[in-house]
């Protein structure tokens, strides 16, 4: 019989852009939108001092799409969270809940979060991640003690 093999040490990660913090691929009893629908997210955290102005970035679930849906001008503030459904309805009003043009396939997806240049990823789970269970949300850890879920969010 084979002993036990030690895990690799953990490290919380110190971000100095936005990025994505959470996402949930099959929402079937989680956060409803404004319709009262139970759609699929991403969460953006903005980890830095700064407020930061969304406006040009993109998100996509498609590694050959880069520009797949981009956000409108919506200020995200300094160590602030937007959750952005991933519901397929393509909507980019300031001040109103934003949905992608795509959703998230909970049987393994791509997501990424892209700077204004179109080309570089900020943020991203690739290649794609795994299956995910319904109502069970992946995040990462950030460094100001928090965790993915462990705040208030914003539309």
């Amino acid at each position: 019989m084979r002993g036990l093999e030690a895990l690799e040490p953990r490290r919380l990660l110190a971000f100095t852009t936005p990025v994505i913090s959470e996402f949930l691929a099959t929402n079937t009893n989680g956060l409803k939108d404004e319709d009262g629908d139970k759609e699929d997210w991403v969460e953006i955290h903005n980890p830095t001092a700064s407020s930061v102005n969304l406006g040009g970035y993109f998100l996509t679930d498609d590694a050959a799409n880069l520009k797949k849906w981009s956000f409108p001008a919506v200020t995200l503030p300094s160590h602030g969270y937007l959750v952005v459904f991933a519901s397929g309805k393509n909507r980019r009003v300031v001040g109103k809940p934003l949905h992608s043009n795509f959703q998230l396939d909970g049987g393994g997806d791509y997501v990424a979060l892209v700077k204004p240049d179109g080309m570089t990823n900020l943020s991203q789970f690739s290649p794609q991640f795994p299956p995910q269970s319904p109502d069970v949300s992946c995040g990462t850890p950030i460094a100001n003690g928090h965790t993915a879920g462990d705040h208030t969010r914003i539309h």
